[in-house]
C-alpha cells in the first residue's frame, strides 16, 4: 500500500507561507501579504481563476471528496 501514495505536487506559495512562519511572521501578516498579491494582480487584470492557477492553489469545489478519500484511505492503510 505504500506504493500507492504520490506526493502532493510542490506549491511555492505554501512553501513560502511555512517560510515565513518559521521567520517568526503571524498568520495575519502573512495572509494580509497573500491578499495584497491578489488584489495587485486582480488590478492589472488577472482573472481570480489565473490567480488561483499561478499560486498553485486546487479548485476548492472538490476539496471535501479530496478530504473524505485522503482519510478513508489513510484509514484503510492503518487497519
Amino acid at each position: 500500500m505504500a506504493d500507492d501514495y504520490v506526493l502532493p505536487v510542490q506549491n511555492d506559495l505554501h512553501d513560502g507561507m511555512a517560510a515565513a512562519r518559521i521567520a517568526g511572521y503571524s498568520w495575519p501578516e502573512i495572509n494580509q501579504f497573500v491578499a495584497g498579491r491578489q488584489d495587485a494582480a486582480a488590478q492589472v487584470g488577472y482573472t481570480p481563476e489565473e490567480i488561483q492557477q499561478h499560486f498553485g492553489l486546487a479548485a476548492p469545489a472538490g476539496l471535501n471528496d479530496r478530504l473524505r478519500n485522503s482519510i478513508q484511505r489513510n484509514l484503510a492503510v492503518s487497519k
